[in-house]
């Protein structure tokens, strides 16, 4: 475990370098310019140009990814254009709700599937199968964004059991306001990891051990719990954890969607104003937070399946 922690740790500086290559070059791909958006549409060339000057935009760009890269090895993200801070405290204040936001989402997946999976493969062929099973397919192709905006008209709004938005006071406020974000961002994970484990649990429901503890005369909750669903979970907790990037991703639009003060809205509106220098901060943060989110998947993997220590001696 050791090992495979050194080994995530040190992908981290390639996939943080080609982050700021990638999210350096396509900014400037953007139209317009964060000095007009800054002074505005009243003004001058004039002033235009010495606000270009003053935040070295009048340079070549492979001049300006040079300064930002010997800035960035001395641990300096830069300024915010917009909020004039160290960008560095922006991402550090508005992460603590991301994380929050994709964690919940997570476990909401994994509470919503798990469940439905075994239904669905406890009974399979029945009514409910069936009836799981579509409503996974239909979970598929469903629009986060709608899906986030039926969900404030019916239960922040017409029924208003939940707030419209922000992030509240507290740890229990906390999940309260994040509870309609982290229920949107589950309904793009919740089909997928459904369809894979109802799979894997049908095909362990098939093995020899599972008959031969019945036969020993173990109840059926136990032979379902630690003979089929701990089997069966490996390969659903891998893909969870592939699809935690999707996740970390969803983000941007459901923040911004029910105002959650994270990552995600720091970055949409960072975008919007031409705050290059806080569009490089967070998308590098979101990328780190992806990685260390796969790493804890292999690290999940390997505690349930002692093949994988096995393999990675």
């Amino acid at each position: 475990m050791i090992a495979l922690i050194g080994r995530r740790l040190l992908q981290l500086v390639p996939i943080a370098f080609g982050v700021t290559l990638a999210a350096f070059f396509l900014l400037r791909l953007i139209p317009g310019s964060p000095a007009l958006a800054i002074v505005g549409f009243r003004g001058t060339p004039e002033t235009i140009a010495r606000v270009n000057a003053e935040l070295g935009l009048d340079r070549s760009i492979p001049e300006q990814y040079a300064i930002f890269l010997g800035r960035l090895a001395r641990g300096d993200l830069g300024e915010s254009y917009v909020h004039g801070q160290p960008v560095a405290d922006l991402v550090a204040e508005q992460l603590p709700p991301t994380i929050l936001l994709v964690a919940y989402a997570t476990a909401l997946s994994a509470l919503i599937a798990v469940p439905l999976a075994l239904l669905a493969a406890l009974r399979r062929g029945s009514i409910a199968d069936h009836a799981i099973r579509m409503a996974a397919v239909l979970g598929v192709g469903l629009p986060g964004y709608w899906l986030g905006m039926v969900l404030l008209l019916l239960f922040a709004i017409a029924l208003p059991l939940f707030p419209v938005g922000g992030y509240g006071e507290g740890p229990l406020e906390h999940l309260r306001h994040l509870f309609l974000p982290a229920l949107t961002l589950a309904a793009g994970v919740v089909p997928v990891v459904l369809r894979s484990l109802r799979a894997s649990l049908i095909e362990t429901l098939r093995l020899p051990h599972v008959a031969v503890a019945r036969a020993k005369g173990l109840p059926e909750r136990a032979v379902v719990l630690w003979h089929v669903l701990y089997n069966a979970l490996i390969p659903a907790v891998t893909l969870l954890g592939v699809n935690a990037g999707w996740l970390v991703g969803g983000t941007i639009v459901v923040e911004s969607l029910f105002g959650v003060p994270g990552l995600g809205m720091l970055l949409f509106r960072a975008i919007g104003s031409r705050d290059y220098p806080t569009v490089q901060a967070a998308t590098m943060a979101l990328a780190v937070l992806t990685v260390l989110i796969q790493l804890l998947t292999d690290l999940a993997h390997m505690l349930l399946d002692p093949r994988a220590r096995a393999s990675s001696r």
